[in-house]
């Protein structure tokens, strides 16, 4: 039976002595074993730390996988005992999230047995002149640049040096601060992405890449180009990354990786690794997640044929979910692609060489292999689901036109589509044009009705992931829609209907998403020589777009889908989108759309025995203070009705405000002047019955949702709101116990908010009904 020892001092003994033979093998070879950037990089302090935690994991016969965090939680290191490629993704992707990433420092054995991999969360402080390190390394670095690089001059030497952070000087070299300035150069005031792959001085078997992407997330270009390289089974040793200070423009990120091939040697630069890895840096922070994960299971892809899939798959599911929405959802679809994905690939080769500039695969021979390919189908996919996806799929490539799929800089994969390819029972009439734009964490269409024609820019913003899937069955639809709807309006005049709708997963970024959404159309329809030449044209004719702003389309945005249509080389920039500032009529400033929709309130009001001049009203509203439509509607009957309009329920995407007596007119306009949604409502202005609820409230987004059907009052005036929010499986839900309903009179100042089965039932129930085509 174990006894438990007696003697303490020999168990010290003997512990001491392990530890002290383990340290004496160790240390010499930690000193020998790791690069000399891991020592620049890293303080005595931390060295020590590491040795540590080494020492103790070999004398207790242990593999070295330790991970140590700092106390108030601003670094992490991780040391894993083999380097391969890959370990950087799989170390990103479970950093916390909640945290901005400042730095990543990855430092590498030299017999690969060891990886250390630091990563530190906060803002770096900014460059200190007074520093002396500091400052000393500012001054080589100009007395560097005069020699080197020369038209570096000392001023923009000391101004970029202010951009950056003090750690993020001290660690680069005046060589290394010169190649990152190229870099910062050719990125600053764009959203672009630079790339460079030099020679590392120290070990001839190293390669260095260094990649600057503009207004990019660090934490997320270290993920996606760690993941990149691995999938090109490119060995990462070192890595780091900083921002540099880009004035209005934002911030561009620098990210540097010590790397090495499959063979341990270095990147050939003139290889077909390196062309193929350069193109796929170059868009990397643009490509779609689901895009690199496909690319990641299957490595026999490469990231375009990735893409390809996914945005098919996107496309497809658009035609497909009008036949069946339970057996062609967006998951599935992608679900049974991949487990064709050799046919699924041979589809995305198809494309490619059918739009590829230096050799387009012509229509004979696209054609017959689009008859061999529908055979090899139906002859090797069991499942007739999977057949009927595939097939749509490479219809979908028939009936693309245009792409800008060569593009090596593009933001995001456009393609100008038959508009045959999306006809369906449910949309009876054929557009004159459709334009699909695949991009990072969004979809997006843009449908006319004729040539020359125009109608906003959407952007709809989801709030989780059951919101996004149910949007996503609609998306086309909504587009189409609302173009149908436009063009309606537009019957009298030249212009035709048009509308985009572009559909944000909950994590995305709306100026991000709508840059690509517009720069990747433009792709298509500049006459630009240098585009043009990289884009197979299977249309024949040039194309002229109008735009306009619609949901989250800020005046920022505005400006700048102007300005890069002139920089792009469109023919007439300034005509590409309304309601620019300082030309033009604004929508929102001038509350256009609202006085329409308020004259056929007023009519339908007098068509109910309510004389709005004399008598008071009560009005519920969807569409926020904040909005375009409802917020100028809230002015505007204000301005004409007074204390005689009572406003008892108005509800937005923040939440929603009711109150029997009447919400308080003066909060309403405070609201609508600083273009704060109703969950900014002073709770101190309600009457004795009112309420302010938010979404994010235990009840809120039910009590949301349900306003515009539980609260009664003589007009409903729909201003915002998801499109077929009622429906003919809801219409009910707006009536009262009684059969009624809940208002009498309905004025569609939001389009597409009822479904033409639910306006003609509720109709028939009582209500007074202003179409949205004629109201606003």
């Amino acid at each position: 039976m174990p006894q438990q020892p007696v003697d303490p001092h020999q168990l010290i003994d003997q512990v001491t002595e392990s530890l002290r033979a383990t340290s004496e093998e160790v240390v010499p070879w930690f000193i020998e074993q790791m690069p000399l950037m891991y020592f620049q990089d890293t303080s005595p302090e931390d060295q020590l730390v590491h040795m540590r935690a080494i020492i103790a994991a070999r004398a207790s016969g242990r593999p070295i996988e330790l991970t140590l965090r700092s106390e108030d939680g601003s670094e992490c290191t991780s040391m894993r005992p083999l380097d391969y490629p890959g370990v950087l993704a799989e170390l990103v992707s479970e950093l916390p999230e909640d945290q901005p990433l400042r730095t990543a420092k990855i430092h590498t054995a030299s017999d690969g047995s060891l990886v250390i991999d630091t990563f530190e969360f906060g803002e770096t402080p900014r460059f200190d002149a007074q520093n002396p390190a500091q400052r000393e390394k500012l001054e080589s670095t100009v007395q560097y640049a005069a020699e080197h690089l020369p038209e570096w001059d000392p001023e923009e030497v000391r101004d970029y040096f202010h951009r950056c952070s003090g750690d993020y000087v001290l660690t680069l070299t005046p060589l290394r601060m010169c190649s990152h300035w190229r870099l910062f150069q050719e990125v600053t005031g764009t959203d672009g992405t630079a790339v460079a792959l030099e020679k590392e001085k120290a070990d001839v078997n190293l390669s260095r890449i260094v990649v600057a992407a503009s207004n990019a997330s660090r934490r997320s270009m270290l993920e996606r180009v760690a993941q990149l390289l691995s999938c090109s089974s490119i060995n990462i040793h070192r890595a780091y990354l900083d921002t540099v200070d880009d004035g209005e423009n934002g911030s561009t990120s620098i990210l540097g990786f010590v790397v090495q091939n499959k063979d341990g040697h270095a990147i050939d630069p003139d290889g077909t690794v390196w062309d193929n890895v350069r193109r796929e840096l170059l868009r990397i922070k643009w490509v779609d997640a689901a895009a690199i994960d496909l690319d990641r299971r299957h490595p026999q892809l490469d990231l375009t044929s990735a893409e390809l899939i996914i945005a098919l798959c996107s496309l497809t599911h658009q035609v497909l979910v009008k036949r069946n929405p339970y057996a062609f959802t967006m998951d599935r679809i992608r679900r049974l692609a991949e487990t064709n994905i050799e046919i699924a690939t041979t589809i995305t080769d198809l494309m490619k060489q059918r739009f590829n500039p230096a050799h387009p695969l012509p229509d004979s021979d696209f054609w017959t292999s689009v008859r061999r390919l529908k055979q090899r189908i139906n002859d090797e996919t069991d499942l007739e689901d999977a057949r009927t996806i595939l097939d749509c799929m490479l219809d979908a490539v028939a009936a693309t036109l245009k792409t800008n799929l060569y593009l090596e800089d593009r933001y995001a994969l456009s393609m100008r589509i038959d508009p045959q390819f999306m006809d369906t029972e449910q949309r009876p009439a054929i557009p004159f044009g459709v334009f699909f734009v695949h991009g990072r964490g969004f979809n997006g269409f843009h449908v006319r009705f004729r040539d020359i024609a125009r109608g906003g820019v959407r952007v709809v913003v989801t709030r989780g992931l059951a919101q996004f899937n149910a949007e996503t069955e609609r998306l086309y639809d909504e587009a189409y829609g609302l173009a149908f709807a436009q063009q309606m309006k537009n019957k009298d005049i030249p212009e035709g209907g048009s509308k985009a709708a572009v559909l944000l997963h909950p994590r995305s970024k709306v100026g991000r998403s709508t840059k690509a959404f517009v720069d990747s159309i433009l792709d298509l329809i500049t006459p630009d020589p240098a585009t043009r030449s990289l884009v197979v044209d299977r249309l024949g004719h040039e194309e002229l777009l109008y735009f306009g702003p619609d949901e989250n389309v800020t005046p920022r945005l505005i400006d700048w889908i102007v300005d890069r249509a002139e920089y792009r080389g469109y023919q007439m920039p300034t005509a590409l989108m309304s309601s620019k500032p300082g030309a033009g009529i604004n929508h929102k400033e001038y509350g256009v759309t609202s006085e329409g929709v308020c004259v056929f309130l007023d009519v339908g009001l007098r068509a109910l025995g309510i004389d709005p001049a004399t008598d008071s009203f009560s009005i519920k509203m969807t569409g926020g203070p904040d909005g375009d439509v409802g917020g100028n509607a809230i002015r505007i009957l204000i301005r004409d009705y007074g204390e005689r309009v009572r406003f008892v329920g108005v509800a937005d995407g923040s939440g929603c405000a009711e109150c029997t007596e009447g919400l308080d007119h003066g909060e309403l306009l405070r609201l609508m002047e600083a273009s704060l949604p109703i969950i900014e409502y002073d709770p101190s202005r309600l009457g004795p019955s009112g309420s302010v609820t938010g979404v994010d409230s235990p009840d809120g987004v039910r009590l949301r949702n349900t306003m515009h059907n539980r609260i009664v009052a003589d007009a409903f005036v729909p201003c915002g709101g998801r499109p077929s929010t009622i429906h003919e499986g809801n219409w009910q839900d707006f009536l009262l116990e009684d059969g009624r309903p809940s208002s009498r009179l309905i004025v569609e100042g939001a389009n597409l908010f009822l479904t033409p089965e639910a306006r003609l039932a509720l109709g028939e129930a009582g209500s007074l009904i202003f179409k949205d085509s004629s109201a606003n």
